[in-house]
C-alpha cells in the first residue's frame, strides 16, 4: 500500500519507518535489528530487506532467523561482513529499544500503525491513511 500512497501524494509526504517488534513474534526482534543493519547500507537496501522478510515470513522461525537474514542480506547485495558485524552490535539493539519506547509513549501498540502528523491510524488501512494525509494537508494550506 505504501508505494501506491507515495505515488498518489508524490512529493507531498515522506515515510519514516520505525521498528516495533511484537513479543508474540519470537523472531521479530532479530528482524528489526537486521533491517536496521540493512538500512545502515542504504535506504533502498532497507526496503529490499524489508520486502524479503515480509515475502518469506511464513518460512522464518526463531531457529533459522539468523541464517535466513544472512541469506537475504547476500541476495540483496549487502556487504555481508558489515551486516554480520552490525547484527551483533549492542548499539543497534539499543536503537530498536528506543523506537519501541517511542511507539509506546505515543500509544502505538500494534503493527502496522501509521502516524500522520501525530494522528494514529492503526492497521493496513489505506483509506484511513489517505484521509489522515488529506486532513493534515488541508490544515497546512
Amino acid at each position: 500500500m505504501l508505494p501506491d500512497i507515495l505515488k498518489e501524494y508524490d512529493g507531498k509526504v515522506k515515510v519514516s519507518f520505525k521498528q516495533l517488534p511484537l513479543q508474540n513474534h519470537d523472531w521479530a526482534m532479530k528482524a528489526a535489528i537486521a533491517s536496521l543493519c540493512a538500512y545502515e547500507q542504504g535506504n533502498d537496501k532497507f526496503w529490499a530487506f524489508h520486502d524479503e522478510v515480509f515475502d518469506n515470513q511464513s518460512k522464518i522461525k526463531l531457529a533459522n532467523a539468523d541464517e535466513a537474514f544472512a541469506v537475504y542480506a547476500k541476495k540483496i547485495g549487502l556487504n555481508t561482513k558489515e551486516f554480520d558485524k552490525c547484527v551483533k552490535s549492542p548499539e543497534i539493539a539499543a536503537k530498536v529499544q528506543e523506537e519501541m519506547k517511542e511507539a509506546q509513549s505515543i500509544g502505538v501498540r500494534s503493527t502496522p500503525t501509521f502516524v500522520i502528523e501525530g494522528m494514529i491510524v492503526p492497521g493496513a488501512n489505506p483509506d484511513g491513511v489517505k484521509s489522515a494525509i488529506d486532513l493534515k494537508l488541508s490544515e497546512g494550506s
